[in-house]
């Protein structure tokens, strides 16, 4: 199965809705979970927004050639959040293998059949 993130099909949808998070299946469209952060403990909450800009620190560097250039991302991703400023993502690459893996699944197709229309 995938071993990146990039290569992960989507599943469920996250929404930021006031002070609420919002959790859906997209298979269903079905909500299946809801978090009001106001009413989440001090404690609580520093907690997952300690936990969320170590998680965006991580998240937003891509997929980096290097270590050196993971490193420079990160801290740049840093002295975003640090300025007040949200940090941009840098663009994921993603296999041709995995765009045709999403794409047949898109369109209720087998990879064959996909890799046909393409002329592959």
């Amino acid at each position: 199965m995938a071993d990146k993130k990039t290569d992960r099909v989507k599943t469920v949808k996250t929404e930021v809705v006031g002070a609420t998070i919002v959790w859906t299946r997209l298979d269903t469209e079905g909500e299946f979970g809801r978090l009001d952060v106001s009413a989440l403990t001090p404690d609580m909450l520093r907690a997952c927004a300690l936990y969320g800009a170590k998680q965006v620190v991580a998240d937003v560097v891509g997929t980096p050639a290097n270590m050196d250039e993971r490193v420079t991302r990160m801290k740049t991703a840093i002295a975003s959040i640090g300025s007040g400023a949200w940090p941009r993502r840098e663009a994921a690459e993603i296999s041709p293998e995995t765009a045709m893996l999403a794409l047949a699944a898109k369109m209720g197709k087998s990879i064959e059949e996909v890799r046909a229309m393409l002329g592959m």
